[in-house]
C-alpha cells in the first residue's frame, strides 16, 4: 500500500510506501490518501474545524506494530472545548487516485455549498497579467536611479508599446509600511515608493485592475485600538471582519480586484492562539473572506498549509492559491512541478497558481538575485502556467517580455485560453510508479482536458522523465470497452500520429541537463477522431488548442461513407473582431500518414465569431466569417 499526502509551505506532496516516515502534524498529513496496486483508494480528512484538525500515526511506525494506529481528531494544543462543540472526520473510498481525490473534494464543496472556481471568477484567473512577486525582476528592485512609481509607469509603457494584452498588475509587498518583525504596519503606499499615491500608479497602468499583496500583521500596526486583534509577541491575528472591510474598501478606490493574503503559514505557526483555540484561526479566515465578498473582491491564498486549502471550501471569495514555492531560475529549483499539488487544489474547488516566471531566455541584467539573471526554460515555464488553468503572470524586466511566447496562452485581448481542469498526474501513473514513487521521485506526466459538447480533447505533458513511458489510448476513452481512436498532435513538431489500441504513444526519457539547466519536455494534444472521420486539432499556435474561451460549437454530420461529400464537420469559434486564427484539421483517411490542413480564419466584426466547414470527399475546409 502507498500513501499520498501534503505538507508544509504551499502544501507540497509527500509520498511513499505506507509505513515510511511522513509529516503528520499541524503542518501536514491531511488529507491522507492510501491506495493499493489496483488503485483502490481511500481519503481521510477533517469534515469541519479544518484549522485545528490533526491526524497522526501513533509512535510513527515503531517496531511495535500494535501501536501504529492512525488517529484523527483535534490538535493536542487545544486547551478548551466549548459545550456542544462537535468535530467530524471524513473517510471516502473510491477507485483511481485522481478520481477518488476529486470525489472527496466534491463532498466537502457540497457540504459548504461552494462551487468550484469558474474560469471567469476574477481578473487574475481570466486574463494575462504582470507580476512583481518574489522571483520577478522588479521585486524590491527598481530601474537604476528611479523610484517605483516611475519604474512601474515605464513597465506599463513598455507593455503597451509591444502590444502585449496585459489586463492587470500585481504589486507585491514592497509598497506598504512594515512594523516590528517586518510585519504589516499600515496597508497604504509609502511616499518613498509612490510619491503621488496609488492613484497615480493606477493611472499609469491605464486604471487596469490590481492584485495587491498583504502579509502577516505586526503588533504595532496602525489599526490597533480600532479593530479586534489577538496579539502574541510580534504577531497580531486579525479576527475582525470590519478591519478587512476597511482596508479592502479603501484599496478598491485604487483599483483592487484581488486581495492576495501571503504568509499564511507564518501567521498560523507563530501563534499559539491559532492552534490552542478551536475557533480563532477559522474566524481569521472567515473575517477576511466575508469582507472580500461584501466588497465584491476575491482572494488569492499564498504560503498556505494544507489546512488552509481545505478551509477554503467554507469561503466563497477564495478563488485560487499558490501551488509552488517561489519562482527562481536556479538549477535545482523544480517549483514548476505543480501537478500533484494541483490535484489537491482542483479537488477543493481552487485554481492552482504556479507563480510568476520569466518568459525569455536572454540575460536580464540588472536583476537583484544572487543566483543570476537567466531563465533556461522559458517555454516550459510559460506552458506550465497555461496548463494550471490559473494565472499566467510573466515578471520579466523591461525589454525582455517575449510576446510571441506569451500569446500562445491567450486571445488577442488577453483572455486566457484554458482547459476545463488544471493538469494533474496521469491516472495510470499511480500504478506504474507504485514501487518507486517517493518524495524524491515523482514522475512528471500530466493530463488535462477540454470538453465541447459530447467531445473531449486531452493535453498530455511530460518532462524530466527517468525512463520512457508508454501511454495507451484507453487512458482517454470515455468508455474503455470501446476502441475509440485519437490522433496525437505533437505541438512542437507540428506532426500527428495515430493513437489507438494498436498505436500507443511513447514518451521519451529525458533528464535535466546539468550544464545548461534545460529540462527536456514533450507536449501533445490528444484529439478525437470523430464519427465521420474528421479530426479537429484546434489552434496550432495556442497551447490549449481547443478551449471554451475560443470554441463555441463542434458539429459533426455523418451521412454515409467517410469519403462522401454529405459528411462534414463545422467548428464555430469566437474572438476579437479581426483576430486571425490558424485552425488545424485532419481529414478522413484509411491508410498512410494523416495530413494536417491549416485554415486561416478571421473573426467577423459584428458577431465576433467565425465558422470553418470541412467537407469530406475532397477534404477541403473553408472559413466563413
Amino acid at each position: 500500500m502507498r500513501f499520498l499526502s501534503f505538507q508544509g509551505n504551499m502544501a507540497q506532496p509527500q509520498s511513499g510506501p505506507w509505513g515510511s516516515p511522513y509529516t503528520h502534524d499541524a503542518t501536514g498529513g491531511s488529507p491522507l490518501i492510501l491506495y493499493d496496486k489496483t488503485l483502490r483508494s481511500v481519503v481521510l480528512s477533517p469534515l469541519d474545524n479544518f484549522m485545528v484538525h490533526n491526524q497522526i500515526v501513533s509512535n510513527a511506525f515503531s517496531s511495535d506494530s500494535k501501536s501504529n494506529e492512525l488517529l484523527a481528531g483535534l490538535q493536542g494544543m487545544v486547551q478548551h472545548i466549548p459545550a456542544g462543540f462537535t468535530h467530524s472526520t471524513l473517510l471516502y473510498a473510491g477507485r483511481g487516485v485522481t478520481r477518488t481525490v476529486k470525489q472527496w473534494g466534491e463532498v466537502l464543496l457540497r457540504k459548504y455549498n461552494k462551487r468550484p472556481t469558474p474560469p471567469f471568477a476574477d481578473v487574475g484567473i481570466q486574463y494575462l497579467g504582470y507580476y512583481t512577486d518574489n522571483g520577478g525582476f522588479y521585486w524590491y528592485n527598481t530601474e537604476k536611479g528611479k523610484n517605483y512609481e516611475r519604474t512601474m509607469a515605464d513597465v506599463a509603457t513598455y507593455i503597451n508599446d509591444i502590444g502585449l494584452p496585459v489586463q492587470y498588475y500585481q504589486l507585491d509587498s514592497w509598497w506598504y509600511y512594515k512594523g516590528v518583525n517586518d510585519g504589516l504596519k499600515l496597508w497604504e503606499p509609502m511616499p518613498s515608493v509612490f510619491p503621488n499615491g496609488m492613484e497615480a500608479v493606477s493611472g499609469s497602468f491605464g486604471f487596469k485592475p490590481l492584485i495587491l499583496h498583504n502579509r502577516y500583521f505586526s503588533t504595532n500596526n496602525d489599526y490597533e485600538g480600532q479593530f479586534t486583534f489577538i496579539n502574541e509577541g510580534d504577531f497580531a491575528l486579525p479576527i475582525d471582519q470590519k478591519l478587512f472591510e476597511y482596508i479592502m474598501g479603501k484599496a478598491r478606490q485604487w483599483g483592487l480586484h484581488v486581495y492576495e493574503q501571503d504568509w499564511l503559514i507564518t501567521t498560523y505557526l507563530n501563534m499559539r492562539a491559532t492552534q490552542n483555540n478551536v475557533t480563532n484561526a477559522n474566524n481569521w479566515l472567515l473575517a477576511m473572506g466575508n469582507a472580500a465578498r461584501a466588497q465584491g473582491l476575491t482572494i488569492q491564498y499564498c504560503m498556505p498549509l494544507p489546512i488552509h486549502l481545505m478551509a477554503s471550501v467554507q469561503i466563497q471569495a477564495v478563488t485560487h492559491a499558490r501551488a509552488s514555492d517561489d519562482y527562481k531560475t536556479t538549477a535545482g529549483n523544480h517549483q514548476w512541478q505543480v501537478a500533484y499539488t494541483s490535484l489537491f487544489h482542483w479537488a477543493v474547488g481552487l485554481v492552482p497558481f504556479k507563480d510568476d516566471f520569466w518568459s525569455s531566455s536572454g540575460n536580464q541584467s540588472g536583476c537583484a538575485y544572487s543566483w543570476g539573471c537567466y531563465e533556461p526554460n522559458p517555454e516550459m515555464q510559460t506552458l506550465v502556467a497555461a496548463l494550471t488553468s490559473g494565472p499566467v503572470s510573466p515578471s520579466d524586466g523591461i525589454g525582455h517580455l517575449n510576446s510571441t511566447r506569451l500569446m500562445q496562452t491567450c486571445r488577442q485581448d488577453g483572455l486566457l485560453l484554458k482547459a476545463d481542469k488544471p493538469a494533474t498526474p496521469l491516472e495510470s501513473l499511480w500504478a506504474s510508479q507504485f514501487a518507486t514513487m517517493s518524495n524524491t521521485h515523482l514522475e512528471q506526466i500530466w493530463e488535462s482536458e477540454t470538453r465541447i459538447g459530447e467531445f473531449a480533447w486531452h493535453y498530455l505533458f511530460s518532462a524530466n522523465l527517468s525512463s520512457a513511458y508508454t501511454v495507451h489510448s484507453t487512458e482517454f476513452a470515455d468508455d474503455t470497452s470501446n476502441n475509440q481512436s485519437f490522433l496525437a498532435y505533437d505541438y512542437y513538431r507540428q506532426t500527428v500520429a495515430y493513437f489507438d489500441e494498436r498505436h500507443p504513444l511513447v514518451l521519451p526519457k529525458g533528464l535535466q541537463d546539468k550544464a545548461t539547466r534545460v529540462f527536456p519536455f514533450t507536449y501533445h494534444t490528444i484529439a478525437p477522431v470523430l464519427a465521420n472521420g474528421w479530426t479537429f486539432l484546434g489552434e496550432r499556435n495556442k497551447f490549449i488548442t481547443v478551449s471554451k474561451q475560443r470554441v463555441m460549437e463542434v458539429n459533426v454530420v455523418s451521412a454515409g461513407k467517410q469519403d462522401s461529400s454529405d459528411n462534414y464537420l463545422s467548428v464555430t469559434v469566437s474572438g476579437v473582431p479581426g483576430e486571425l486564427l490558424e485552425l488545424s484539421f485532419v481529414g478522413p483517411t484509411s491508410s498512410g500518414t494523416p495530413r494536417i490542413s491549416v485554415v486561416k480564419c478571421a473573426i467577423e466584426s459584428i458577431t465576433a465569431t467565425a465558422t470553418v466547414t470541412c467537407v469530406s470527399g475532397n477534404n477541403v475546409c473553408t472559413c466563413v466569417a
